[in-house]
């Protein structure tokens, strides 16, 4: 393996002589030790630092050689706290970018990833998806986001930050310098548990007890003025390192223990904050040289003083590791510190810790420390002993083994590699939209921007989520079909609700790749008909995606029977380069809807799912106040018909458990309106234990979810859609219970309480009373519902699935090849010196472009009524609806002077439709089949002098009246499937829309 470490940290004024340099240089310098032999290191440094470079290159020749120490030239001006540098820090990360992969390593390191905002350092990790390097990161902690009053109130510091924590989520390891700054990746950042790595922290070997002969006590107390025993605080002035705690305790011990022992505190500090903490100690009535400030001192002399400290006290609120600590306890020093984040892992010891924000519990423990020397000898030996368990070796070796393993992975063969990294426009709804989509694109966005450049597209005033807005910068809608070209890959989400008319327009404008979350999108084209977006958007949608079928089911049966038989999808279907879903079932009903050349062009991807990483419940039911129940069951999202809540309410009445005094049910979402809300409302006049919550936000919903011990999640009338809440369920641990429909049938056995379809209130009522009286199957069913959805549905997998399908799409899509050609022939036409292209030509160019394809859409019967007598057309044509099998559809098209059309505004109202649908230009497919009618008979017509030649019509004639018995099963033979395509054409430069 070839490891580059990027070494700027040690290079860069904010971190070189402090906590950060220090650990960066030891950690390299472990890992080159152990690498020899079997592993070749480099070292990166910039030649934005001068001053640095020949100390660094010296320190790392003799382990790595001088041919493995590279310097990168970068222009200057570089650093990210000027706004105006916006695109030379973007020129830097390329050039960067260019030079590392130049080096050819395996691995890169980034020793730090937080630097570059006031001085040029840059370091980023954007990881392209051909890149054969992985990324690793050392993470220190995540203290400022923890803290944002503090550290990121001023708006561009806070950009900053939140941009560098998205890299920190791009990267293969984050390599954690305690199980604590872990922890808060896991739940900060959300990434997988084995992306991040406790490779610990460890001190160098001068730390250690010295011998009387090596320390000369008095010319060191007497330089810093130490009179007396002291206890000693090293560290830093910042709020969160609690110093003001440390003195106002101090002033807590008694007057003769403090008459002994002065409180000395070693740190660089501005004269002002040093005026400030002496002003203090006067307030809590210290004086003389209680209190005493050392400034910076050398690494010798802190040795020293460790040495001679009666007593370490570490008193701050939140650490990374706490160095300090270790270096304490190392050199033999009786060390105490405060019970927050990293100090009790480093410290190993309960009887050292104190809260750091109850002064009077941490004079005690001073006191303690200070008065028993039983209890100082503990310390000692136990800070000793615990020292030793810490190394620069065994940091090194933890911090390789994590990088191997990354490297092993993204060496794997990989199936696409796009020769660079790809802008992508990431079209959806957006927090803080009521839409679980907006929810779903708010996790899934970290993952995917480890494979993409992402610009979100939004008209949403105001997203809600500033680590989105921090880390993808937002487009209008509008500004996104004027820029379109600028982008390589284009996603959009597309649901079944009001939040994606808008998205209907721009996929005609600009093909992409659509995540289907719902199969059916007749509630959205009949939401945009109905509120008149589009006077007949619903109405056409039928007809192209079912033919007249459709067309009759609108005028006999209404919209609300049409648009629960038929999806209505073909306008994103037909405008996507591909179409990702998350179910089996969406698959399936694509191939009996359309033919099973179109489900090919569908793509199955795991619903995104991560688990909490603690169990909440206890502090969950607290806030929710429901302490008094044994049992709670939930059913999570809005009521309504679909979701069977009246069965749930009846099953739970049926078998007793409205009387049982530790059984909860709860409808955790909106109530239902109208007619079904005022029947669930007369179902719980007289239930005592059970609530409805209404609509909630993120927290409130979490904390049912931590809640719950079962989650009943029922379904009928499917739309294709995968139901989130079954995921939370499984995730958060609540034993499922869920009835084999729609795209829930495709669940493993053994993950829940599985019910048939449909639904009886006995059978539900049985699932419910048999976990309630058998908490062990309960626990079984938690358990195997979250590792499932740990192995299966982590975002990292189906980030990476996303990916796969992208790429493969604009490799191989229809319309990607297609654009591809036109782009061709395009520099073949305006190259031509010999002359220019007619229309005509370019029209016929374009006609044989669209002849030619080959995209899985479904056969037509092309019925030519240019002659036909419209009174007898409506049999006929209810007729040949009915003879059609799937994936056939009837059109009926006319010719007009110079090109063939749809028939649609002749043909509403043999169905009992208004008018208002627009003829469209139309061209054959290879598949498709063309009969004329003629007066009172239908003949097959030659087609040649229309079409080119070539056409493959098909033989046979029929007459209207006798599609019935043989002569149907005759038309039936002769309508064969042999794939389509889609109604997309890209205007180039005469083309056809």
């Amino acid at each position: 393996m070839h490891l580059l470490i990027d070494l700027q940290a040690c290079q860069t004024s904010g971190s070189r002589n402090r906590g950060i340099g220090r650990y960066s240089l030891s950690l390299a310098r472990a890992m080159a030790e152990l690498g020899a032999g079997h592993h070749r290191v480099s070292v990166m440094l910039s030649d934005r630092f001068p001053e640095t470079v020949a100390e660094l290159r010296a320190a790392f020749a003799p382990l790595v050689g001088g041919e493995n120490v590279h310097l990168l030239a970068l222009p200057p001006g570089c650093r990210d706290m000027d706004p105006t540098n916006v695109g030379r820090v973007v020129a830097a990360e390329k050039l960067r970018l260019a030079f590392i992969s130049g080096l050819s390593p395996d691995a890169v390191h980034v020793a730090s990833l937080f630097e570059g905002f006031a001085d040029d350092a840059v370091v980023s990790i954007e990881p392209a998806p051909d890149q054969t390097f992985s990324t690793a990161a050392t993470l220190y902690d995540l203290i400022p986001y923890l803290n944002p009053d503090v550290y990121l109130a001023e708006s561009y510091t806070r950009r900053w930050y939140l941009r560098r924590l998205q890299q920190a989520r791009n990267a293969d390891r984050l390599l954690a310098i305690s199980e604590s700054s872990r922890s808060e990746a896991l739940k900060v950042l959300g990434c997988p548990s084995d992306r991040v790595v406790n490779i610990s922290s460890a001190i160098d070997g001068h730390f250690r007890p010295l011998a009387p002969e090596e320390l000369d006590a008095a010319e060191i107390r007497g330089r810093y003025g130490i009179v007396q025993g002291f206890l000693l605080y090293t560290g830093g002035i910042d709020f969160r390192k609690n110093i003001e705690g440390l003195i106002r305790a101090y002033s807590l011990l008694p007057a003769q223990v403090r008459r002994n022992y002065q409180l000395v505190i070693v740190c660089g500090i501005r004269d002002q904050d040093k005026q400030r903490l002496l002003r203090l100690g006067r307030k809590y009535g210290l004086g003389g040289n209680e209190l005493l400030f050392t400034g910076f001192v050398s690494e010798q002399d802190l040795v020293a003083l460790y040495n001679l400290a009666t007593l370490f006290v570490f008193p701050s609120l939140h650490e990374g590791f706490g160095l300090p600590v270790l270096e304490a306890m190392a050199c033999g020093t009786p060390t105490i510190g405060s019970n927050r984040s990293s100090i009790p892992e480093v410290l190993g010891l309960v009887d050292a810790l104190f809260d750091p924000t109850d002064a009077q519990d941490m004079a005690a423990v001073m006191t303690k420390g200070l008065q028993d020397s039983g209890y100082r000898s503990r310390l000692r030996a136990h800070g000793l002993q615990q020292a030793s368990k810490f190394s620069w070796r065994e940091t090194g070796r933890r911090a390789l083994e994590a990088i191997e393993s990354s490297v092993e992975i993204r060496t794997r063969p990989v199936v696409f590699a796009p020769s660079s990294r790809h802008r992508l426009a990431y079209v959806s709804p957006l927090p803080p939209q009521r839409s679980g989509i907006a929810d779903y694109s708010a996790g899934l966005l970290p993952e995917l921007a480890r494979y993409y450049d992402i610009e979100l597209v939004s008209d949403e005033p105001s997203i809600a989520d500033d680590r989105l807005t921090a880390a993808f910068p937002v487009r209008t809608a509008a500004w996104f079909l004027e820029h379109c070209d600028r982008y390589d890959r284009v996603l959009y989400h597309m649901g079944n609700s009001h939040f994606h008319a808008a998205t209907l327009g721009l996929m005609r404008s600009v093909p992409g790749v659509v995540m289907l979350h719902d199969y059916y999108m007749s509630g959205l084209l009949n939401h945009v008909q109905s509120f008149r977006l589009d006077a007949h958007a619903f109405t056409t949608a039928m007809v192209r995606s079912h033919g007249y079928a459709g067309l009759r089911m609108l005028g006999e049966q209404g919209s609300t029977a049409a648009l629960m038989a038929y999806p209505a999808n073909r306008v994103v279907i037909d405008n996507a380069m591909g179409v990702m879903v998350h179910s089996r079932f969406a698959i399936d009903r694509a191939g009996e809807d359309y033919g099973p050349a179109m489900a090919k062009r569908f793509g199955k991807v795991p619903f995104p799912c991560r688990p909490p990483d603690e169990d909440g419940r206890t502090e969950a039911r607290l806030r929710l106040g429901l302490t008094e129940y044994r049992w709670v069951i939930c059913s999570f999202g809005f009521l309504a018909p679909t979701k069977l809540n009246l069965e749930l309410i009846e099953a739970w009445k049926l078998v007793g458990l409205d009387r049982h005094g530790d059984a909860l049910l709860v409808f955790v979402g909106g109530h239902a309106s109208g007619e079904y809300g005022e029947m669930i409302e007369h179902a719980l006049a007289e239930a005592t234990n059970i609530r409805i919550t209404g609509y909630l936000d993120h927290k409130a919903y979490a904390d049912w979810l931590h809640a719950a011990d079962i989650g009943v999640q029922l379904r009928n009338f499917s739309r294709g859609e995968t139901s989130a809440a079954i995921f939370d369920c499984l995730g958060h641990g609540a034993a499922l219970i869920y009835n084999a429909h729609g795209t829930s049938a495709e669940l493993p056995e053994g993950l829940g309480v599985r019910l048939g379809d449909p639904v009886s209130p006995s059978m539900l009522g049985e699932a419910l009373r048999g976990l309630i009286d058998d908490s062990d199957r309960c626990r079984e069913l938690a358990r195997a519902g979250r590792d499932f959805v740990k192995h299966a549905h982590a975002p990292e997998l189906t980030a990476r699935g996303y990916y796969q399908y992208i790429e493969a799409s604009y490799q191989s899509s229809s319309i990607a090849s297609e654009q591809a050609l036109l782009a061709e022939l395009e520099k073949v036409i305006t190259g031509d010196p010999g002359g220019t292209w007619s229309e005509h030509e370019l029209r016929r160019l374009a006609t044989a472009i669209a002849l030619n394809r080959r995209d899985g859409s479904p056969p037509r019967l092309l019925l030519d009524i240019g002659d036909a007598d419209m009174h007898e057309l409506g049999s006929l044509l209810s007729e040949l609806v009915d003879a059609l099998p799937r994936p056939w559809q009837l059109e009926c098209v006319k010719r007009t002077e110079d090109s063939w059309v749809t028939a649609r505004t002749d043909l509403p109202h043999l169905f009992g439709q208004p008018g208002g649908l627009l003829d469209e230009e139309i061209l054959p497919r290879h598949q498709d089949c063309w009969l004329k009618v003629v007066g009172p008979a239908v003949g097959w017509a030659s087609g040649g002098e229309f079409w080119p030649p070539c056409y493959p019509w098909r033989a046979g004639w029929l007459a209207p009246g006798d599609l019935r018995g043989d002569r149907r099963a005759d038309l039936i033979d002769w309508l064969v499937c042999r794939g389509g395509r889609p109604d997309f054409v890209r205007s180039w430069p005469v083309g056809v829309q």
